[in-house]
């Protein structure tokens, strides 16, 4: 027999995890299913910041999917890695707490017809979410971080610090003022270029998950967790979406909505399973069409990044890594790929195809990003802590640097806008500013798929990291659904 909850959340990743526990903590208590594909993984061994760079690679933390053969970059299939288990890809990422720019939310609120999505209104949002402490940061490190507390929050659930700072990091922003560029003192405040220290998604040791933050070591009685249950179908009733079915067999039915929150790769794939996408593609795959959109899948982005690798020249021991690797990246890629399925069964991967490189900008941007990169590594501030590199292009002539550049570049793992948010489906979106799903009832998306342009960051010490995002537009589910529900 079928379980029943006012809403059922699909995926409890990073924006999952938050809106779960803002409906279940909303004074009706309504009751909330939050379905997750992986395991529990809130757990201190998991969490452990000196980690951070290897937590993805741990057995069962992820979903190692691969992208279909690159034409642009040399025909290889590159990975696409995805978080699994609560907390989704905010416990396995960078823990990089990086916002973008003004302009660009600014933008996204024009293309969706809706100021929710703004910068001041976002802005509003992470100060809310936002506990930023300062307390490893060692005064020597003060001429080059003063954080405004306009754009920060102090008292938030998402702990976020600024420190322990690797030791080449002062002399990596001092050879980046060496060759013209400026040294910004707070990337967060919606202006983010120049080159600075980033806050990461960490404190006293322990990275923060949405997990960690929202969920805690107890949930309310009325959210009920399933973990290691994985949808493979949306249920309709007509045009209205009524439930979820798992790949056990099991229905978990919404009385009020269901919510995908399944990721920029998984929700167009579950949405076309389901019968929501493009009519032909649908039908080609004899899958029964519930609703023609033909935006679903569509606009896959995602950050292109190179880097040469270049051995340290100190003496290393246990605590630290030999190599010191400068990656080069484009914030603002305009190539655009697309998220299909490979078959009807829901246990085939779908294919991921980013098109990294198919759009003329980025290849210039990444050569000129790799040009500099190189640059910098032979400023006097940076060359005596390195010796040769051993992984860079042959020299920095355009051939040698495209060469490079077709080898060796991958993703970020930050895919985006394959369920972009727009105005109406004519315009070839999938959602509207409200999330709901073009002309299906009950059905909304809270993921950074919804993303009406692919979300940037600045040139610095670190990535930029859509996790930001991803928590803003939980929040944002939340609000909209307590206030149409009365909640």
């Amino acid at each position: 027999m079928a379980q029943e909850f006012d809403f059922v959340i699909v995926g409890g990743g990073t924006a999952g995890c938050l809106l779960a526990s803002r409906l279940a903590n909303a004074p009706s208590e309504p009751s909330i299913a939050l379905l997750e594909g992986g395991s529990d993984i809130n757990k201190p061994e998991y969490r452990r910041t000196a980690d951070r760079f290897t937590t993805v690679g741990q057995p069962g933390l992820s979903y190692d999917y691969v992208s279909t053969p690159q034409e642009h970059a040399s025909n290889r299939q590159i990975p696409q890695i995805r978080g699994r288990g609560l907390g989704g890809s905010s416990a396995v990422n960078f823990q990089v707490w990086s916002l973008g720019a003004r302009e660009e939310f600014d933008a996204w609120a024009d293309i969706a017809g809706d100021e929710t999505w703004g910068f001041d209104s976002v802005i509003a949002r992470v100060k809310k979410l936002e506990n930023l402490h300062l307390d490893e940061l060692t005064p020597e490190w003060t001429e080059y971080v003063q954080p405004d507390s306009k754009y920060h929050g102090f008292s938030g659930p998402i702990d976020v610090c600024i420190g322990p700072v690797e030791r080449e990091t002062k002399s990596f922003i001092d050879a980046g003022v060496d060759l013209g560029h400026n040294r910004n003192l707070d990337p967060n405040n919606g202006n983010p270029i120049g080159f600075s220290l980033n806050p990461t998604s960490s404190f006293k040791g322990l990275r923060t998950t949405s997990a960690s933050a929202f969920l805690g070591t107890t949930t309310p009685a009325n959210l009920t967790v399933f973990t290691n249950s994985r949808v493979v179908k949306i249920i309709f009733s007509g045009d209205s979406a009524i439930g979820v079915l798992t790949s056990d067999g099991s229905q978990i039915n919404a009385k009020k909505e269901v919510i995908l929150s399944a990721g920029a790769l998984d929700t167009p794939r579950l949405l076309l399973l389901s019968g929501v996408g493009p009519k032909s593609d649908l039908e080609a795959l004899g899958i029964k069409v519930v609703k023609d959109l033909d935006g679903v899948g569509k606009g896959l982005a995602d950050h292109p990044m190179i880097g040469p690798v270049i051995p340290r020249d100190h003496v290393f021991d246990d605590t630290e890594s030999g190599f010191f690797t400068l990656f080069a990246t484009n914030m603002n890629s305009q190539s655009r790929g697309f998220v299909k399925l490979a078959s009807a069964d829901p246990d085939d991967p779908p294919l991921i195809d980013p098109k990294y490189l198919g759009h003329p900008f980025d290849v210039v941007t990444l050569k000129e990003a790799l040009r500099e990169a190189l640059k910098l590594i032979q400023t006097p501030t940076m060359k005596d802590h390195f010796v040769k590199p051993i992984l860079a292009p042959k020299s920095d002539s355009d051939h040698d640097l495209l060469e490079f550049i077709q080898g060796n570049v991958a993703g970020l793992w930050h895919p985006s806008c394959s369920v972009r948010m727009g105005k109406s489906e004519t315009d070839g979106s999938c959602v509207g500013g409200d999330l709901k799903v073009h002309g299906i009832k009950g059905l909304r998306v809270a993921d950074v798929s919804v993303t009406s342009i692919l979300p940037s960051g600045r040139e610095d010490t670190h990535f930029q990291d859509p996790q930001i995002v991803a928590y803003v537009i939980g929040q944002v589910a939340a609000d909209k659904i307590m206030g149409k529900y009365g909640l």
